[in-house]
């Protein structure tokens, strides 16, 4: 089977600005202002708020167990819930950016602004903020806040001033000084305080008089972030090293130190585990024991490849949704469309002469967040949706292709097309009929849709709430009995079969006529190799091929693996790029690195896979970063991140020779 390798998109995630744990979700905040939710327990991408660039945001916070606020440079309070994927309100704050943010009481925000403020918002009825107080401006720009007890505020400037605060008084009450600006605070106890500085020192202050207990060169440039994980204390920064800082014996001293990512972090964060994000946009979590002995592990950068028995694990950094669509025209063009922020490119391929041209570049009105994209199969038409509305357009022309507006609609989080329209689901599910150019509502739920799959005139839909859905001819047909794993993809076979994997990679199969498991699921579905079920990363997309009804294609964001749904599985899946991975402790970075086939080459480079010979359930793992993958008439499309441009086009960390590990 012939497949395309696409490598001229150019995609770059955004960086990670801040993370928030909850007890089971993990808010992470990324540069263009879009939000990220995480399962702790499994690390599971489960639901993604697209953001506007505009907001500028820096901070958030859980408020409420389905809540979210949002601040940052735009001087706005964002309000999210897990019920829209718009901000809920939108609150202006009078003094500039917001650069820091704390929660009190009673839904009551501290928020550290540019004019040197700190304002005390409260959360009104209407889901808006409304001002408690303002305490007497400083004379600096207000960097960061935390509120560690009731009766107690404490705020950091660029002055490199900590300034101490009561609910009950406007005026400073103790003001400690430092000699740089400060960039992060941390509440070790009702008494003591951390900060960091942008000479690289961490701080331990005593806040009840500002008594200074002790000062440590940690890094060779300004901290970033600071957290307080199981009696330790965790700073890192624009030199990419996370140094552990304990109290023994009534002295601070460093005990441990590490880079687990290659360039600046900005955040950290603990839930069972301490992680981090910054720059390299992905999220780094380092297992409990990695700190135990100081400079454990060696840096990652350029030739240098890390060997250590305690790896890291990188969760990816690519969102919830499918970036884009493909189809094939009858003169044998391949159509792809990829959508990044407000904007979605489409390309065609000619696969007579390899040609490829970028023949449209769609805005989206008023600049707002794209959230879903997609081409027809027989490539006619292509659609994209964003929270407010979807735009369906008509391909014409043969040689120089044209986009032509049919049809404007409702919003949506997610859209495909089948063989008669398209559907596309938000808070409810909708079919458009390309010919008749209606639309119908199918079913309204009251949480939001995440996954589609589309197969002719089915639909599988896959909710919030983990609930699978299954739609025929414009009615629903039956509801899956709902999962304790979390489903991370969905795919209708041509056998009329609806597959689903879990966050295990556990492949389930169930007939779409009698609801029940497949005849593969029923015999082999307790008998998955141990190597599949246990690979780090999940399985978000299953395809088939109408040539070969009993073969399905899954892949993660780094693999791809083909499955004879009429063999039984191996005991063991070996990868079938082995021998391009000669030593298995290098880190799964550190293999992309290494890759010979990672290059920053342009072009659709074909290659071809006899998949009947190749051993079922085996992990090849050739290709990637994978931002997309299709499967076309009888040819695969994998649209690939280019990984060495992605890399030389991330802001260049410090210089290693002079600020090692």
């Amino acid at each position: 089977m012939e497949v395309h390798r696409c490598r001229f998109i150019s995609h770059l995630p955004a960086a990670v600005v801040d993370i928030c744990p909850a007890a089971s979700l993990c808010a992470v905040l990324r540069s263009d202002s879009s939000l990220d939710l995480y399962q702790t327990s499994n690390w599971v991408l489960v639901l993604s708020f697209p953001g506007l660039e505009t907001y500028g945001s820096r901070r958030v916070l859980w408020l409420r167990t389905d809540t979210l606020v949002t601040c940052g440079t735009a001087g706005l309070l964002c309000l999210w819930q897990l019920s829209s994927l718009s901000p809920v309100s939108e609150t202006a704050i009078p003094g500039g950016a917001i650069w820091g943010m704390a929660q009190g009481a009673e839904e009551t925000l501290a928020l550290a602004c540019d004019d040197g403020v700190i304002r005390l918002y409260t959360l009104a009825e209407d889901m808006t903020f409304g001002l408690l107080k303002a305490f007497h401006k400083q004379p600096c720009r207000m960097l960061d806040v935390i509120w560690p007890s009731a009766d107690s505020i404490l705020s950091c400037g660029s002055d490199g001033g900590i300034y101490k605060w009561t609910p009950r008084h406007s005026t400073c009450q103790l003001r400690m000084a430092n000699q740089a600006c400060v960039w992060r605070l941390q509440a070790l106890s009702e008494d003591l305080l951390a900060s960091g500085d942008s000479q690289g020192a961490v701080n331990i202050w005593e806040s009840q008089y500002g008594t200074l207990v002790c000062s440590l060169h940690t890094h060779e440039a300004d901290i970033l972030a600071l957290t307080y994980f199981k009696e330790c204390l965790y700073a890192a920064g624009v030199d990419s090293k996370v140094v552990q800082v304990k109290e023994a014996g009534g002295t601070w001293r460093i005990t441990g130190k590490c880079r687990g990512q290659s360039h600046d972090i900005y955040s950290l964060a603990a839930t069972s585990v301490l992680l981090s994000g910054g720059v390299t946009t992905d999220l780094c979590l380092y297992p409990a024991d990695l700190f135990d002995s100081e400079g454990d592990a060696v840096v990652l950068h350029k030739e240098k490849i890390q060997y250590k028995a305690k790896p890291y694990r990188h969760i990816p950094a690519l969102r919830l949704d499918n970036y884009g669509g493909a189809g094939v025209q009858g003169n044998g063009k391949i159509l792809i469309c990829h959508h990044s922020a407000s904007t979605v490119e489409i390309w065609a391929i000619d696969q007579s002469t390899s040609e490829i041209v970028k023949f449209a570049v769609v805005q989206s009105k008023g600049k707002e967040p794209i959230t879903a994209s997609d081409i027809s199969p027989n490539g006619k038409f292509f659609a994209y949706s964003t929270v407010s509305y979807t735009r369906i357009f008509k391909i014409m022309g043969k040689e120089e292709l044209r986009l032509d507006s049919v049809l404007l609609s409702s919003g949506a989080a997610v859209c495909k097309f089948g063989s008669r329209g398209l559907f596309f689901a938000y808070k409810s599910v909708k079919f458009v009929d390309i010919e008749r150019l209606e639309e119908e509502t199918l079913d309204t739920f009251p949480v939001l849709a995440t996954h589609l799959a589309v197969r002719g005139s089915t639909c599988a839909l896959r909710l919030y709430d983990n609930t699978v859905k299954i739609y025929k001819d414009s009615a629903l047909k039956a509801v899956l009995p709902r999962l304790e794993t979390t489903v991370t993809a969905l795919g209708l076979s041509f056998s009329k079969s609806l597959y689903i994997s879990t966050d295990s990679n556990l492949l389930l199969g169930f007939s779409l006529k009698t609801m029940e498991l497949d005849s593969f699921s029923k015999q082999y579905s307790a008998k998955l190799p141990k190597n599949y079920l246990g690979e780090f990363h999940r399985v978000i997309g299953i395809h088939f091929f109408e040539s070969r009804k009993n073969m399905a294609l899954l892949h993660t964001h780094y693999s791809y693996t083909w499955v004879d749904l009429t063999r039984p599985p191996p005991r063991k899946s070996a990868i079938l790029a082995k021998k391009h991975f000669p030593d298995s402790k290098l880190s799964w970075t550190g293999l992309l690195a290494c890759h010979p086939l990672h290059t920053a080459k342009p072009g659709a480079e074909q290659m071809d896979v006899d998949a009947e010979v190749v051993e079922n359930f085996a992990i090849n793992k050739r290709l990637g970063p994978l931002l997309q993958l299709h499967a076309l008439e009888d040819c695969i499309c994998a649209v690939e991140l280019p990984w060495e441009e992605a890399v030389s086009r991330l802001p260049q960390p410090l210089a290693l020779h002079k600020y090692g590990s």
